[in-house]
């Protein structure tokens, strides 16, 4: 028996664990002309007790086997407006400040968070303002994927407009566990405080309120938020963004070695392919094999080995006197610093930079690769579009996603990167990469880094606790 202070029978599996699946298919589906009552009756027999058709997946343990399926249930807003039996229960996402993108959606976010020109919403494939429930299915292989969608599609019936191809979204693992980008990726996830399932050590940072990640059971004032109106809606639910985000491969790798070239000098670095591998971590933080920059520095033609999963998230940005790292070993502008700083502010020892602390700010991701079309053999393709979908998830838009999208990914607030975006996903050209040429340099910059990442799709969803759908689906 797994202890836990909340009922993991009444929360969404995946806001409480990754659950390591191969495939996984996002569908979006709007409820049919007519088919309010035929949906709400879908919905309800996903929550219900029994093995008759797809399950909503929760948190409780699997046992010694892994299922075959997970399934995860999100609604936008104008999703439960159809579907919530009382719209007066909806004015509280209406009117919170911190719930409020949800109501307004994801296209008139968009500019604040840095969704414009080529990722701006009128280029987009799919936004929350285009259909009303996403289905999310987790399965580890191709075979149970066409299993499952059949079972699936004979479940929703008529209740739902069949999903054309354009809203159903596939993603797949690499064999290596990277993104297209050549990158280790699905590490630095935030330790939620009282989890039943075990994580690894984080770098000495604090663990996260709960009701960050589940509305509900905040344990501190930050996140007590309101409550939903009947409370049972929100009960341990929480929102998430599903972001498609395209990967430009080639023109990042291009990159990648046109920088290489012109600074391995200046680095240190004689082999030109140990060269790329450092510029790749001075922009992402990590070098492509997990490894943080701040625990292996750049240090001439060597690599760093593979370090053991305990500790490959277990660091700080710290020198070896103890003192804070201003970016002599890792940029300031680096991906994971932009995305995490961890426990201080680089420009100087006041904790009231932008977000501080950053623990207020902690993002849960749930994302993996995609490859159109899928070639499990093809996977250095240039013929094929590549890049990264799935969730990023909180209880508050306007403190989490949207908060580390707009102050750290596309607009940094770092006193010596002031308007440079991440390196390497923001949407936004960054310019320059914040990073030293000795050490003690720490405003020496490698340039020009353009963007190789564009927006293609963008919702805001809300994701129940399993007695919240109940309540939808009672109608």
């Amino acid at each position: 028996m797994v202890s836990s202070p909340w009922p993991l029978d009444k929360i969404q599996g995946f806001l409480l664990r990754g659950y390591n699946m191969s495939f996984v298919r996002h569908i979006a589906l709007s409820v049919a002309s007519g088919q309010v009552a035929a949906a709400r009756a879908v919905l309800a027999a996903m929550v219900a007790p029994g093995d008759d058709g797809p399950k909503l997946t929760t948190a409780e343990p699997w046992g010694p086997v892994k299922p075959v399926y997970a399934l995860s249930i999100g609604f936008t807003f104008g999703g439960l407006q159809k579907l919530a039996p009382d719209p007066d229960a909806l004015k509280v996402f209406q009117s919170v400040a911190d719930f409020k993108p949800f109501a307004l959606g994801s296209a008139s976010r968009a500019s604040y968070v840095g969704d414009v020109g080529a990722s701006a919403p009128e280029n987009w494939t799919l936004d929350d303002g285009k259909f009303d429930v996403m289905i999310s299915l987790y399965v580890n292989s191709e075979t149970a994927l066409g299993q499952m969608m059949q079972i699936l599609v004979t479940a929703l019936g008529t209740a739902f407009d069949p999903p054309s191809a354009d809203r159903i979204f596939d993603t797949q693992t690499l064999y290596d566990g990277q993104v297209y980008f050549g990158y280790e990726d699905g590490i630095g996830q935030p330790i939620i405080d009282g989890s039943p399932f075990s994580s690894e050590p984080d770098g000495g940072q604090d663990l996260v309120d709960p009701g960050a990640f589940m509305l509900g059971t905040a344990t501190s004032a930050y996140y007590n938020l309101p409550p939903t109106q009947p409370p049972v809606l929100g009960k341990y639910g929480c929102f998430g963004a599903f972001r498609v985000l395209r990967q430009h491969v080639e023109d990042f790798e291009a990159q990648a070695e046109a920088l290489a070239a012109k600074y391995q000098t200046r680095l240190g670095i004689t082999d030109k392919a140990i060269a790329v591998k450092a510029i790749k971590a001075l922009i992402c933080g990590r070098w492509p094999n997990g490894t943080p920059l701040s625990v292996f520095p750049i240090q001439g033609d060597k690599e760093p080995q593979p370090l053991p999963t305990q500790k490959i998230n277990d660091f700080t940005y710290t020198l070896a006197d103890g003192s804070m790292d201003r970016g002599t070993i890792c940029p300031v502008g680096s991906h994971a610093r932009r995305g995490n700083m961890r426990l201080a502010d680089p420009n100087n020892s006041n904790p009231s930079f932008a977000g501080a602390p950053s623990k207020n700010h902690r993002i849960l991701r749930r994302a993996m690769p995609y490859q159109l079309p899928y070639r499990p053999k093809a996977r250095e393709d240039p013929d094929t579009e590549r890049g990264l979908c799935g969730f990023f998830l909180g209880t508050s838009f306007l403190e989490q996603f949207e908060f580390v999208q707009a102050n750290w990914i596309d607009h940094s607030f770092y006193t010596d990167l002031a308007g440079y975006a991440d390196p390497l996903v923001g949407t936004v050209d960054p310019v320059a990469l914040g990073t030293p040429a000795t050490p003690g340099d720490f405003k020496t910059s490698i340039r020009p880094v353009a963007s190789c990442v564009t927006t293609k799709a963008s919702a805001y969803l809300f994701f129940p606790g399993t007695d919240g759908i109940a309540w939808i689906a009672a109608g």
